[in-house]
């Protein structure tokens, strides 16, 4: 081998384990931040909202979800909103995981400082749904950009994203994931979402396309609504529904979770199928 050659052959071999390394950084920093948003959940001592997530049967969790409290004081009164999202991520290897990360990660960085302008009632409606779209916007973007470093290899994830504010529910969603309404005085369970799928297929998803249409609309709530954001694994075993047995069980936000986890769970074990991963957020907001 001459000396040009073996130089070449070193640099490649540099160039190689450089770019592995720097993906192998990508997926522990994200996989530490999406841990950071289960502990959130799991350990907080708040009544008004839980989240659960079980791997089920599949090697990988690539479900991710978060919910964020945002308060503000107006005049002397303190108001409350909720942001909450779940995300369930496909592609090769890990990257499910961190499609879903990205997404959960991008409304979550981008949303809070809007939604306390909305208290402040220096939003409305519509501005409010305008930085929901720019929100999937930013999430799209990522993904593609982690596709083009990565050969271009199928990265994407689902996003369902709830805005609980004044009386209403902001509803910004792409995929298969869901948000349900409960009304427990009715015992009503209301599907909130349409489903971007066809025979199991996604045909809309965040990073799927170069550009994005999410779903974005306002739904009106009323005193006693529980809602509830849920992961395809959550509802898939049970009919696309989450039983009215299982909703009636408890309004504790947590407690509520687990239920519906542990039943969608239980539910595909019965069908002899193998469980897919499980998540689910539920927020039972102060109005």
């Amino acid at each position: 081998m001459s000396i040009a050659s073996f130089i070449i052959s070193c640099i490649f071999g540099f160039l190689i384990t450089y770019a592995m390394y720097l993906i192998t950084s990508l997926f522990k920093r994200v996989e530490k931040k999406k841990i950071l948003y289960e502990k959130e959940a799991v350990a907080t001592s708040e009544l008004d909202y839980g989240i659960v997530s079980n791997i089920g049967g599949r090697r990988n969790n690539e479900d991710s979800g978060a919910v964020l409290k945002v308060n503000e004081v107006v005049e002397n009164k303190r108001l409350t909103a909720y942001i909450a999202a779940v995300a369930d991520g496909a592609g090769g290897h890990k990257f499910g995981e961190v499609a879903s990360t990205l997404s959960i990660s991008s409304v979550i960085d981008t949303l809070p400082s809007f939604v306390q302008l909305y208290l402040l009632r220096k939003y409305d409606d519509k501005s409010l749904m305008d930085k929901i779209y720019t929100a999937f916007k930013k999430a799209n973007s990522r993904i593609l950009e982690l596709r083009r470093k990565v050969s271009n290899e199928m990265i994407a994830s689902t996003l369902s994203l709830g805005i609980i504010v004044k009386g209403k529910l902001f509803v910004g969603h792409v995929g298969d994931s869901a948000i349900f309404i409960y009304r427990p005085r009715e015992r009503k369970l209301i599907k909130v979402t349409k489903d971007h799928s066809q025979n199991g297929v996604l045909y809309k998803a965040v990073g799927a396309l170069e550009d994005i249409e999410p779903d974005i609309y306002a739904v009106n709530l009323i005193d006693g609504d529980i809602i509830i954001l849920a992961s395809d694994g959550a509802i898939k075993y049970t009919g696309s529904t989450i039983p009215l047995e299982v909703l009636n069980m408890t309004q504790n936000p947590h407690e509520l979770a687990e239920l519906i986890v542990n039943t969608a769970y239980r539910s595909a074990i019965e069908q002899g199928r193998k469980p897919d991963n499980i998540t689910v957020v539920v927020v039972k907001p102060k109005m």
